[in-house]
């Protein structure tokens, strides 16, 4: 029997898609607008669902007021459908609108803060404003919540900070605390507990720490083990092996999960393989000293393991020893094989390898 995903509610959960109220003044309008922002996020245009929530949001804070339960989640809603579009400074102010009204409806503590602070600080451009609200977040989860709402807290900081300068080390603490208190509470195949173990691991590679990141990501893959449905976690879990244990020097450990992509991917027979594991090939001193450029092209098969087999160079120009370096780099690189009725097969595929100097 196949196991199911646990999911867990994360943050507040009273205000994220909390339905509208009807039977307000002006609610036809409102719901109209409401109902078609629904069906525009369910069809995939999120500009249409943009437009159909801020015209919502707009009827509701002149019929219901700024602090009416309505107005607040269409604030929010709106919000987010702005980040969806990258608008982020209408976001911004769409968010900072829902947080103002729950403050003065809720107070300054409340639970309900959750999720526009972390909307805000998705929104703002700031990483010391995006800090000062993440930081605020996590100290309300803390104090007044659980602390599942802590690391959801958590981890949305990370999510927002994990690529900044002045932010970094303070992401990766909190996804560190987030995955403790993941470990501690939730079972094995909780989904948010799985994607924890997967940003942890993106930490330990950024880190430098590659036995560690290894474990994690050993976590994400037998967590999918036994599911019916493939994951974008799990197919990203498997290249991320594939790159750490060639780096590693285990390139036999590698196979498993080289093989395991190629059986998640759907193949044609004119889709062109793509490497997941590419060493790019020296440049010649002696084409370089004479400002050389050029390109070689290459045909080969990629074994059942997703091993380069059989190289052949088809085209050279600009310099011999490009084929030569060529050759060396290709004897590195790493595919996911191609699969046929379910058993990894050979496959015939080529590259061209750019020679040029900057």
């Amino acid at each position: 029997m196949k196991s199911q995903w646990i999911l867990i509610p994360l943050l507040s959960a009273t205000l994220l898609g909390s339905p509208l109220r009807a039977q307000e003044p002006g609610s036809d309008a409102l719901m109209q607008h409401y109902h078609a922002y629904q069906s525009a996020l369910a069809a995939g245009d999120p500009a249409e669902a943009e437009q159909q929530v801020a015209q919502a949001y707009r009827i509701a804070l002149e019929t219901l007021g700024p602090e009416h339960d309505n107005t607040i989640n269409l604030a929010f809603n709106w919000g987010n459908s702005l980040l969806a579009l990258e608008r982020k400074d209408e976001a911004h102010s769409a968010f900072e609108a829902a947080l103002t009204s729950l403050e003065a409806v809720d107070g300054n503590e409340a639970l309900t803060l959750l999720d526009p602070l972390v909307g805000q600080a998705r929104a703002s451009e700031d990483d010391k404003e995006a800090i000062t609200l993440l930081e605020r977040a996590i100290e309300i989860a803390d104090e007044q919540g659980t602390s599942l709402q802590r690391a959801a807290a958590q981890v949305a900081g990370f999510d927002r900070l994990s690529h900044s300068l002045s932010g970094q080390r303070k992401a990766w603490r909190w996804m560190d605390q987030a995955l403790e208190t993941y470990r501690a509470e939730l079972p094995e195949n909780a989904l948010e507990r799985v994607k924890a173990e997967f940003k942890m691991g993106q930490i330990e590679m950024a880190r430098g720490r590659k036995k560690t990141a290894i474990q994690h990501f050993g976590t994400v893959v037998e967590a999918f083990s036994d599911l019916s449905f493939d994951y974008p976690y799990e197919l990203a879990a498997h290249a991320r092996l594939v790159e750490l244990y060639e780096a590693v020097g285990k390139r036999d450990l590698a196979t498993p999960h080289c093989q395991a992509i190629g059986n998640m991917v759907p193949w044609s027979d004119a889709q062109e393989q793509t490497p997941l594991v590419r060493i790019a090939p020296d440049y010649p001193i002696a084409a370089a000293r004479r400002r050389l450029e050029g390109h070689v092209v290459v045909e080969f098969t990629i074994d059942e393991q997703g091993f380069v087999q059989d190289p052949e160079v088809k085209e050279s120009e600009g310099h011999k020893a490009f084929a030569k370096e060529t050759l060396k780099a290709l004897k590195q690189w790493r595919y996911a094989p191609k699969f046929d009725q379910g058993k990894p097969v050979p496959a015939r595929t080529s590259v061209e390898m750019k020679f040029a100097l900057e």
